[in-house]
């Protein structure tokens, strides 16, 4: 670490280091909470809306043009509203809690929750190599970061294909890798899928592996994208810390 003094400057210097980057900080918790507030309304209204388009939709003859058209519009904002979640959680402030729980739980509550919204012909699984394998993690947390990669693995599948998630200890480090069957990360994006905004799909808000990140960053792991690689593979490493309670 090399610091103003050692490089010949003078408190001021220092001080305005200090200032400027706490200025910075400020600046980007009240951009993100500003987001999230604003966020947080547009969805409160869109559920509004939604809502009173589905009676009115009700009252009509259910093969008319004005039904498609409110189906249509009812779609699109389906859609704002789930950006503008990701959006929220992007803003959030993200504070594990960790809880001492078995791996193969987690994966399976995953592979649950993907499998029902997966297309049939695409298998959803989870390997656990050790069945008494228990990791100190957010659980809520880790399995929100890994059903959306997960889906994201799914959702690139055309046809029928694979996803298959896998637990196991690297060292010190969980390691915990999302395969598939499917064509990859586009080579012009590889290097920033985890970038905010930057996304392959049509109607991608580009949050989703920012999410991912974000939270596997608060555990203090890192989530990375694999290239080379037989199946297309993300890989999340977290440190493997010391059980000390098992919640079952």
């Amino acid at each position: 670490v090399v610091s103003a003094h050692s490089l010949g400057l003078g408190d001021r210097v220092c001080l305005t280091f200090v200032s400027e980057a706490k200025a910075s900080s400020a600046a980007l918790a009240l951009l993100g909470a500003t987001a999230a507030g604003v966020a947080h309304e547009m969805r409160n209204t869109f559920a509004a809306v939604t809502s009173s388009l589905s009676v009115v939709a009700r009252r009509m003859a259910p093969q008319s043009e004005d039904v498609r058209v409110i189906t249509q519009v009812l779609s699109r904002m389906g859609r704002a509203s789930e950006v503008l979640s990701d959006l929220l959680l992007f803003a959030r402030p993200t504070a594990p809690q960790f809880r001492a729980v078995p791996a193969r739980m987690v994966l399976a509550a995953v592979v649950e929750e993907v499998a029902m919204g997966a297309d049939k012909r695409v298998r959803v699984r989870y390997e656990c190599p050790d069945p008494t394998l228990n990791i100190v993690v957010d659980p809520d947390l880790l399995q929100m970061a890994l059903v959306n990669l997960a889906l994201n693995s799914v959702q690139a599948i055309e046809g029928c294909g694979e996803v298959v998630l896998t637990a196991t200890i690297r060292g010190d480090q969980l390691e915990i890798r999302i395969e598939d069957t499917g064509p990859g990360v586009p080579p012009e994006i590889e290097g920033e899928v985890f970038t905010p905004f930057v996304t392959s799909r049509p109607n991608g808000s580009g949050l989703g592996l920012a999410n991912v990140r974000k939270i596997i960053e608060a555990q203090r792991g890192v989530v990375e994208y694999l290239k080379d690689t037989p199946r297309t593979t993300f890989v999340c490493l977290l440190p493997q810390r010391p059980t000390v309670e098992l919640e079952i």
